[in-house]
């Protein structure tokens, strides 16, 4: 059994100093119980900008609906 999923999010720093945001882009596969994926995220405080690659490597599973 496998899956695979894309998402879209948004992360906002809640005990940062300034306000600070994160769109995101995932995406993730899962065969069995391994899951393989990354993430791309551009942070920002509307003054710097830096981008960041995040690997996921984990275990994990779907639960049926």
């Amino acid at each position: 059994m496998y899956w695979a999923n894309r998402l879209l999010r948004l992360d906002v720093a809640l005990n940062a100093g300034r306000w600070v945001v994160g769109p995101k882009v995932s995406g993730s596969f899962c065969y069995q119980m391994l899951v393989l994926g990354s993430e791309l995220v551009a942070y920002t405080d509307f003054e710097r900008t830096t981008l960041r690659w995040l690997p996921l490597l984990g275990i994990g599973a779907r639960l049926a609906s």
